[in-house]
């Protein structure tokens, strides 16, 4: 959660101080907390050693899917993408379409629960729903989708019946209903076009950058034009006009 919190602060003001914290807390979790492949919970006399429940799998995703969309570095997104898997491998309920709470791997309790009803934190399973739709349009995974899907069909009579108690579901059901908008920057300033973007609230968006190229799905067939930085909007991969200014993108985003 503090991730996250980090990097919508930098994103917001800019201070580059928020964006080293962020790295450092990454870094922390991925050096000191994520061991044989698999997330731990505390960490306390130079050890790690109790097993991460699905809200630790989800919000750790959920942070790292934020930091790639700042820093552009994509050892995040496969950081990200690894505790996915794991997570799709050893909390989902393949018959019901949600998550358990616990790891199949865990000492095994009387009953495994799911966490679904999102309150004054969200539940584990909409933020996991939400991480999936973000990184398999990310990484054009097909799987991630198809499964946010499958959960917000599983979730959606609670979802328009409760809304007081499902506003993250609520929020992943607008966002698979609208179509996703995927910004790609490419050129030297990549970075200062994607900080001034970030000026503006873009819900549903993602934005990827790279100074010349990038192995990442949506980089395909796109490049500098013009020996400028060039911006890319995207909505479900179908792009406008390339342009090459934060000024004449966010044009494109308001005018849809």
């Amino acid at each position: 959660l503090m991730l996250k919190a980090l990097c919508d602060a930098y994103k917001t003001f800019g201070n580059k101080h928020h964006l080293t914290l962020a790295k450092q807390n990454a870094q922390f979790i991925h050096q000191k907390t994520y061991i044989n492949g698999r997330l731990y919970r505390n960490f306390k006399n130079d050890k790690a050693n109790i097993n991460g429940f699905l809200e630790d799998y989800a919000t750790v995703i959920d942070g790292l899917i934020q930091l790639y969309q700042v820093t552009f570095d994509e050892k995040w997104l496969l950081f990200s993408d690894e505790l996915a898997r794991y997570s799709l491998d050893n909390f989902y309920d393949k018959n019901d379409g949600l998550f358990y709470y616990t790891d199949q791997n865990s000492p095994e309790l009387i009953a495994r629960k799911k966490d679904v009803q999102d309150n004054v934190i969200p539940s584990s399973n909409s933020i996991m729903g939400r991480n999936l739709l973000y990184l398999g349009s990310i990484l054009a995974n097909s799987e991630y989708l198809e499964i946010a899907k499958i959960m917000v069909l599983k979730m959606k009579n609670s979802t328009l019946e409760q809304s007081s108690f499902m506003a993250n579901w609520s929020t992943l059901l607008l966002e698979l209903h609208a179509p996703m908008v995927e910004i790609v920057i490419i050129g030297e300033n990549y970075n200062i076009i994607a900080q001034e973007l970030n000026q503006y609230f873009l819900p549903n968006t993602i934005i990827l950058g790279a100074e010349k190229s990038s192995s990442l799905p949506l980089f395909e067939g796109k490049t500098e034009l013009n020996n400028q930085t060039t911006i890319y909007v995207c909505f479900n991969k179908t792009c406008k006009q390339p342009v090459f200014s934060s000024k004449e993108a966010l044009k494109i985003l308001f005018q849809n």
